[in-house]
């Protein structure tokens, strides 16, 4: 039974994806260590977390522990505005038109 458990939660879909049609493209930068992000975060240019009169850059594709020096990101791709991540007292719509000039498009789990 611990098999099958571990199968499918290593197989479960996040809904973070939102389409295929936009291939996504993942890359490696350096980020300052210190701070723990969940995947779909929406990151700077130095992989902080995107807030209020920050300019968005990347999607976050792996989990970033406290002490990881390189983040996983996507630098392409089509997203589920509800399952991406931003600061505090910001939204993801004040970054759309940001990622859309990186390539990174939104689109909507109930559209």
């Amino acid at each position: 039974m611990a098999i099958h458990e571990t199968m499918k939660a290593a197989t479960s879909y996040d809904e973070l994806i939102g389409s295929t049609v936009i291939t996504a493209v993942m890359y490696n930068i350096a980020v300052t260590p210190g701070t723990a992000l969940k995947r779909g975060s929406v990151l700077t240019a130095d992989g902080s977390l995107a807030g209020t009169g920050d300019t968005a850059e990347y999607v976050l594709a792996v989990p970033l522990a406290k002490d990881d020096a390189t983040a996983t990101v996507y630098v392409s791709g089509m997203f589920n505005r509800e399952k991406l991540i931003v600061a505090e007292g910001d939204t993801v719509e004040t970054h759309e038109a940001q990622l859309r000039d990186k390539n990174i498009y939104l689109t909507s789990i109930h559209s």
